[in-house]
């Protein structure tokens, strides 16, 4: 009779073209249809994982089966979360991302690991104390330098500073030698 002609539209309906003497059929498959097996799924969305989380967004709001695959353990233990400028905030309870951040961890993610382990940088009163001391140390821990591809920050160890100056006469904080009434 006629031919068959298949092609794939933008919004992901597949459409069949059948052309025939009197008219033409269009018969519509709608993508929700189209099946991945599951751990095909999760290998497909942890590569797309590795270029950061943002590109897992939309598979997460996919549906039921982009959800499990984001959420799957090999997909939480490659993502890298350190794409995103701000990523050492996740770990923050009023982060939108803390739960998130919370299956990575779970999920033995190096990214999560550092983050955990860093989580003092956060805070600009830690980052401005080491700036303004001048203290800033690289440990040469060759694992972590060559896992995280960055610098770690260890802080200062200062042996003699136990709190504020004392007087040298009357040994009270607070003031000093030529205000001392003793």
């Amino acid at each position: 009779m006629g031919e068959l002609q298949e092609s794939l539209s933008m919004g992901g309906v597949l459409k069949s073209y059948e052309e025939s003497e009197g008219s033409n059929v269009i018969e519509e498959v709608p993508m929700r249809e189209f099946h991945i097996p599951q751990p095909l799924m999760e290998i497909i969305v942890s590569k797309v994982g590795e270029d950061g989380v943002d590109a897992l967004k939309n598979l997460f709001l996919a549906g039921r089966e982009g959800k499990d695959a984001v959420l799957s353990k090999k997909t939480l233990s490659s993502v890298r979360i350190n794409m995103d400028p701000h990523f050492m905030w996740w770990s923050m309870p009023h982060s939108k991302y803390y739960t998130f951040y919370q299956k990575c961890l779970a999920a033995d993610n190096p990214y999560a690991k550092f983050v955990e382990k860093h989580k003092a940088l956060c805070y600009e009163s830690t980052i401005g104390y080491f700036q303004m001391r001048c203290r800033w140390n690289v440990s040469h821990d060759k694992r972590m330098v060559d896992d995280m591809n960055v610098c770690v920050v260890q802080p200062p160890f200062q042996p003699g500073r136990v709190g504020r100056p004392r007087c040298p006469r009357c040994k009270r904080v607070g003031h000093r030698f030529n205000r001392c009434v003793d």
